[in-house]
């Protein structure tokens, strides 16, 4: 059993750490005696950059060409980079603006700036790790 030590105080018990203010109520000073701390404000949501490092070490700008693997069928689906994000956990993300091939394109999932063109402004957010240069 633990020995707790008590101040009688205006027929108050008050315990020998509590601070005591006399302009305060019993309550106040007996029972909230202990304040609770505020959280550190820290903004949450997503920043914008021009530039992101992956963990891979990879530079990625706004503007780049890149290609994500489907897992269905492991073909690659190109896309332009529209916008970087990082959220408040060190996450990275990229908001894609698929291409997609026009009928003078000789292979679909082969590359070349003069047969693929602007088709779909995506709103999924696509982790750096599954994108591929």
């Amino acid at each position: 059993m633990e020995n707790h030590y008590f101040l009688i105080l205006s027929g108050r018990r008050i315990g020998i750490n509590t601070v005591i203010n006399k302009y305060a109520s019993r309550r106040t000073s007996f029972f909230k005696s202990i304040r609770p701390q505020k959280a550190p404000s820290q903004k949450a949501g997503l920043q914008c950059h021009d530039a992101l490092w992956d963990k891979c070490e990879r530079l990625f700008r706004t503007g780049d060409i890149i290609s994500v693997t489907d897992k269905d069928n492991s073909l690659p689906y190109f896309a332009q980079i529209r916008t970087l994000l990082c959220n408040h956990l060190g996450e990275r993300f990229a908001a894609l603006t698929w291409l997609v091939p026009t009928e003078l394109a000789n292979d679909a999932h082969e590359f070349d700036a003069e047969h693929f063109v602007h088709a779909l402004s995506d709103s999924v957010m696509y982790p750096l790790e599954v994108i591929i240069f």
